[in-house]
């Protein structure tokens, strides 16, 4: 089974960004190839600059205080933390896989496409995978709430046999407003509830995914991680 704790995730990759971040700014780079790179936040950039504030020759002090306020923030990189469950998870299924689907599935309301499809031992598709990562309340995390609930709705008024899985992880309190959507082919659950309700419904097995099998990439590089 893969396991994982996706905000304990979400801090080493924070990390990683205001590590990077420092390296660019102890090599004196010109802005443009500053705002460029993945770990930096442009927008942020363009912010310092319009105050008249140079990111040459900082001192150490400098330098660790602006890669606080110029990496990329990783709470806004939700696509990167979905990706990595979802590769996870197809990592450890035996007999069954998650893939991205063929064409883009959206539904009306929510500005992100169906995650992944789930494809039985025959490769039919049996399911569609929505899924998020949320943090608490307010602001970004309520965008959260309502795409996965507006998903949820979605669910409950479709008869074409599909599953269609929510995959919620992290840290919320909303669990009971979901109860009236729920039913055999609609799940809402964290990403080892599902696999649990998988080897349940389809007896399917599950590979230990760990530090010595850990996650891998099939279903493609990260999606682009929204920043601001």
């Amino acid at each position: 089974m893969f396991v994982c704790d996706i905000l304990e995730e979400r801090k080493r990759r924070q990390r990683i960004n205001e590590e990077e971040t420092e390296k660019l700014l102890r090599a004196n780079l010109p802005v443009h190839h500053l705002k460029k790179n993945k770990y930096v936040n442009g927008k942020a950039v363009d912010r310092y600059l319009e105050d008249g504030i140079s990111f040459i020759n900082l001192d150490e002090n400098a330098i660790k205080g602006f890669a606080k306020y110029l990496a990329v923030s990783a709470t806004r990189q939700g696509s990167s933390d979905e990706s990595y469950i979802i590769n996870g998870i197809n990592d450890a299924l035996v007999g069954m896989s998650l893939e991205k689907p063929e064409k883009e599935i959206r539904i009306d309301g929510i500005d992100k496409s169906i995650d992944a499809v789930l494809k039985d031992h025959n490769r039919a598709n049996i399911g569609h995978l929505f899924c998020k990562v949320v943090d608490g309340g307010g602001g970004h995390q309520d965008n959260v709430k309502d795409e996965s609930l507006r998903f949820l709705d979605h669910a409950s008024k479709q008869d074409d046999g599909l599953l269609r899985v929510c995959i919620v992880d992290g840290n919320y309190n909303w669990r009971k407003k979901e109860n009236q959507y729920l039913g055999e082919n609609v799940w809402l659950c964290d990403h080892q509830q599902f696999q649990k309700k998988l080897q349940k419904r389809y007896g399917v097995e599950l590979k230990e995914i760990d530090e010595t099998n850990p996650v891998e990439n099939p279903l493609g590089e990260f999606f682009n991680a929204h920043t601001a």
